[in-house]
């Protein structure tokens, strides 16, 4: 099993690590996560809590798994938030929780099978809140049910003690430690471990400095009675639920906070009466909430007769809280119980409190004692009211049941909205009229002591219609290919190398120059798009108006004339000049969006403020001096800021097509520049300009309103856009609509039936047209899953591919039907096979076949009539794969390594290296376990940033190229850091810190905790440095001598 700890820089990994690979988003809400603990569950799509103990479990099938939180902890030494990962029950990994990252891997390369994942909050309220918003699965992976929760209900109630505050600290010296949040840890506190030892659930409600009737302070604001009904605990709002998790067993640790204050100042003397009133009113309050639970009233650990001298305080505690004890059995209340935990002694944690080998004695003790003196609840009866109502869709009368018998001795009491029901005694209710009907119910069944309620909530809302998404198929962003003039390199290379990755693109072309039209159809029919970039390339702008005829509406005939699958809709200005006047005549033309030569990429969605705006379209100029980087670059940012991209060529040229027409783009580079696009397949749309366009402006238009409410398995919609064209705004947009739990597998609009692109967590997404009918929901008898082989090939070799579909329905299947033609098969009507419902068909997938994503459509009728359409998907990818690339120095040497594997055999890897010398093109030299390597003397490079380009090749001839950066650094004379000693001095500091080494320094780096660097202070033979960090903010930093190891020091 391999595990990652997320530290400094890791999450750099992470984001890498997942990187282009579809995922499968569990919501907090999914039934297969279980969470327990102070947890605000209000928003379905994120659940928030700050209290220690929360855990959040799920179980998978599959060999990794990662989750999204959000941090709100300031990132200080002291508001750090720490997890603990426990894969299969194994040992807890530390997790270290930032603010710029939300998605932390938890496991991954774990044997292939069913496993499971605990993460558990470490740390206290005051570190910070953090926001669960669900756990990610790789392709291949799959949620499953996770095993029960025990039946049994803990609860701890305490202070710093019960957070586990410094129990990862041991020493004799605790005054030299105080509070950390990395120190923190609740999974081995005693509570946490009582529970595991008990096998029970587990709540904690604890914060550090709290107390009973005052904190250590001698504050009487937010003691542990105030905020005990707070979900996060400085927070009034939202209220916790008691009925959401009723303890068999609550354990309470308080008092230590009250007599701590007492040290401060006489003023805040604890008074017997008083404390002792103050626990029997909260006891009071816990047993309305808890009616058959056992308390267990504790004293300990950290009190003690001498410590103030004189204050008695350990005497007087236990006094107090045993007499709390005895006074709620003397009323009758023999589920009350008092216990004296040991006083702790040497080791300590951070200012003195227990480590957790005393942690680990107080569990001990507590847990003999429960299990020596206290029966779990035994009552067999119980009440379930079911889940929340939404009254908005309901017919009356609505009957609410509690599902239980009604028993001699057994008595029913019914609340509203925390009111009594006047003469509802019975096992149900009945709600005759929705109006006024809205609120939270209760029931609450006793008999013989045995008292158990459930609540349920009756809403009155619309369901959320859903949201036409804003790229197609859900894309994060769009890009689109332009290519201006169709020179010589557009037919013979651009279109080819656009079709083998499964990309279009548009070509831009001015009609004078083209005498042969048969390959511009030829690209017209692999999808590319053919727009208007005049008759003879004038500048529009110094031609009279009344010639734009012969410019743009002319050419535009002349394009329609020659291409017979498409109507032009876009432009391209020739020099990138264009007046009002020039937009205007295009708008009457109705053509969608014009561009020009030059400006900046429209990164953000809202690209857009007007509809001028659409006939201006920013682009990336590219020609021979574009960097990689440099591309890369412009990608990473339109998947980032979630807009469009349209890039502009001109030339492409190689050594045998010859294209120097402008700006030329060599074809190597061009490649390079398509599979930096192509990583970015599942997040990226690359369409036409045209097709991009249409769809961004119909659905910044569109919105979805509903027809008919869900009734009896039926959702009517309509899907409608403000555009007045629909002939020419008509471009399917993709929607998302949530479920609700109905399981809607069959989609029409304008009673034609509509493939359903996919259904996962409870929603369900395909593409409709706006205003070309109303759009009907339903559940169709036909049940259909559908399976491939396999869900990604490589186009290296030739592959069979089975398909299987699984179909049934009430009224029997008429037919079943595969379509194949996305991957270059045919149309098939599949028999039954002998297995009863199943149909299965093969299909070749050919060696060659271009890249991309493929859908394979299914569509079943069955003998009443009714149809089922289906997509799936399979990846087209190539088989090449990189696992890494690193570089090594020593004084001597730089050594450059690539792993990589295929499933074929790899033929060669040659590099592209930029030294001192110039450019140079060498193949590197495999050494086992997939590693190649090549060796430079350290003098071939420059010190600094370099590149190197590597084109891998298979025997098949299949290429991948990439390219790294690395950074050489000056190794000259230097000792390895492995050899070097040092020392810093002190740690933690408060305002400087002392370093020692045993080597003259050139350099010292001082970066943040985010990495960020903060401060590079250079030295001069010195072997001992002081630095001075008063200015410094609290928190942790990290330390670096000439380019080596970090070192970590805390600021306070």
């Amino acid at each position: 099993m391999n595990t990652y700890h997320v530290f400094l820089l890791s999450c750099i990994f992470c984001s890498i690590s997942l990187f282009g690979f579809s995922q499968t988003l569990i919501r907090p809400s999914h039934t297969h996560v279980q969470v327990t603990g102070r947890v605000d569950t209000s928003n379905p799509l994120k659940y928030s809590f700050a209290f220690p103990g929360v855990s959040i479990k799920t179980a998978f099938s599959g060999t990794g798994i990662s989750i999204l939180l959000k941090e709100y902890g300031t990132g200080g030494a002291t508001t750090t938030n720490y997890v603990s990962v426990i894969i299969d029950g194994g040992e807890p990994t530390v997790m270290q929780l930032y603010r710029n990252q939300t998605e932390y891997v938890l496991a991954t390369n774990l044997q292939q099978g069913n496993h499971t994942v605990e993460v558990f909050k470490r740390t206290e309220s005051n570190v910070g809140k953090i926001e669960f918003l669900g756990f990610t699965l790789p392709e291949g992976s799959q949620s499953i049910a996770p095993a029960a929760l025990p039946t049994r209900k803990i609860e701890f109630i305490g202070n710093s003690i019960t957070c586990g505050y410094g129990n990862e600290v041991s020493t004799t010296s605790p005054d030299k430690y105080h509070f950390t949040s990395a120190n923190e840890n609740n999974y081995m506190a005693w509570g946490a471990i009582t529970a595991r030892n008990l096998n029970a659930q587990y709540s904690c409600v604890a914060y550090s400095g709290r107390g009973l009737m005052q904190n250590n302070t001698g504050s009487k604001t937010g003691t542990l009675p105030l905020i005990y009904d707070n979900i996060i605990a400085d927070s009034p709002t939202p209220v916790w639920n008691h009925y959401d998790y009723i303890p068999d067993v609550v354990v309470i640790n308080l008092g230590t906070n009250d007599f701590s204050a007492e040290v401060s100042s006489a003023t805040y003397k604890v008074d017997s009466t008083q404390f002792v009133e103050t626990y029997i009113v909260f006891i009071q309050k816990l047993r309305a909430y808890y009616p058959n639970a056992s308390f267990v009233c504790c004293v300990g650990t950290m009190m003690s007769d001498y410590y103030p001298v004189g204050g008695k305080h350990w005497t007087r505690i236990q006094n107090y809280v045993s007499s709390v004890a005895q006074y709620c059995n003397s009323q009758g209340d023999a589920k009350v119980y008092y216990l004296k935990l040991d006083p702790q002694s040497s080791p300590y944690g951070e200012d003195w409190h227990p480590t957790k080998k005393t942690q680990e004695q107080m569990a001990t003790k507590l847990t003999n004692f429960i299990e020596t003196n206290i029966s779990w609840n035994d009552c067999k009866a119980s009440v379930n009211l079911g889940e929340t109502i939404n009254i908005y869709y309901e017919q009356t009368p609505i009957i609410l049941s509690s599902q239980s018998q009604l028993l001699d001795n057994v008595t029913y009491t019914w609340y509203k909205n925390g009111g009594v029901l006047a003469g509802e005694t019975g096992t149900s209710i009945t709600i005759t009229d929705t109006v006024g009907a809205a609120g939270q119910y209760v029931v609450v069944r006793d008999s013989a002591g045995c008292r158990y309620h459930d609540d349920v909530v009756l809403t009155n809302h619309e369901i959320s219609v859903g949201e036409v998404c804003k790229w197609r198929d859900n894309k994060r962003a769009a890009i689109a290919l332009t290519f201006d003039d169709w020179s010589p390199g557009h037919p013979a290379i651009v279109v080819p190398e656009l079709q083998k990755r499964g990309m279009v693109g548009t070509f831009n072309i001015f009609t004078n120059s083209i005498s042969n039209w048969t390959s511009i159809q030829e690209a017209a029919n692999l999808g590319n798009e053919i727009a208007n970039h005049t008759k003879t390339h004038p500048d529009l702008t110094k031609i009279a108006i009344d010639e734009l005829d012969d410019e743009i509406k002319n050419p535009d005939s002349d394009i329609n004339s020659h291409i017979t699958n498409q109507t032009v809709r876009t432009f391209a200005y020739p020099f990138g000049t264009f007046n009002i006047e020039i937009i205007n005549y295009l708008k009457s033309m109705n053509y969608v969006a014009a561009r020009g030569v030059g400006g900046i990429s429209n990164y953000t969605y809202n690209f857009a403020t007007n509809e001028n705006d659409y006939y201006n379209t920013k682009v990336y100029s590219l020609g021979t001096t574009t960097s990689i980087q440099n591309f890369g670059r412009e990608v990473n940012s339109v998947v980032n800021s979630g807009g469009m991209l349209t890039f502009l060529y001109h030339s492409v040229t190689s050594p045998t097509v010859v294209d120097n027409n402008y700006a030329a783009v060599p074809h190597a580079e061009f490649q390079y520049q398509l599979d930096t696009i192509q990583a970015y397949a599942r997040k990226v749309w690359v369409g036409t300009y045209s097709d991009i366009i249409t769809y961004h402006r119909e659905a910044r238009a569109a919105s979805i309103t509903q027809i008919q409410a869900p009734q009896t398995g039926t959702w009517i919609i309509d899907l409608h856009d403000t555009l007045s064209n629909n002939q020419l705004y008509n471009v399917p947009l993709t929607i998302v609509l949530p479920m609700n739990g109905v399981p809607y597998n069959c989609v029409k609009q304008n009673a034609q039936f509509v493939p359903i692109d996919s259904v996962y967590n409870d929603t369900i997404m395909f593409k409709a047209i706006p205003d070309a009918g109303t759009i009907e929901l339903s559940v169709s008898p036909i049940r259909v899953d559908v399976q491939l082989s396999a869900t990604e090939y490589s186009n290296s070799s030739s592959h069979q591919m089975q398909c299987t579909a699984v179909a049934t329905s009430t009224e029997g299947i008429a037919s079943v039907e595969f379509d194949f033609t996305e991957v270059q098969g045919g149309i098939v009507t599949v028999p039954e096979s002998a297995t009863a419902h199943t149909y299965t068909e093969y299909c070749a997938i050919a060696e060659g076949m271009e890249l991309g994503y493929k859908r394979i459509y299914v569509t079943v009728v069955d003998n009443a009539g009714n149809i089922h359409k289906q997509t799936v998907g399979v990846h087209i990818i190539h088989g090449i794969s990189v696992q890494s690339s690193s570089i090594s120095q020593t004084p001597q040497t730089i050594t450059f390594t690539i792993t990589a594997s295929d499933d074929m055999s790899i033929e060669s890897i040659v590099g592209e290296f930029k030294t001192i010398q110039g450019v140079q093109y060498l193949p590197l030299e495999y050494v086992g376990e997939y590693r190649y390597t090549i060796s430079f003397s350290s003098d071939e490079f420059a010190v600094g940033q370099t590149y190197a380009r590597f084109v891998i090749t298979d025997n098949s001839g299949n290429t991948e190229r990439f390219q790294r950066i690395y950074s050489i650094v000056d190794k000259t004379n230097i000792v390895p850091m492995s050899q070097v000693s040092l020392e810093l001095f002190p740690n933690p500091i408060t305002s400087t810190v002392t370093i020692h080494h045993d080597i003259e320094t050139k350099k010292i780096t001082i970066f943040s905790n985010s990495g960020k660097v903060t401060s590079e202070i250079g030295i001069h033979s010195a072997r001992s440095t002081t630095i001075d960090m008063s200015e410094y903010t609290s928190g942790v930093y990290f330390i670096q001598i000439d380019g080596g190891v970090l070192h970590k020091i805390i600021k306070l």
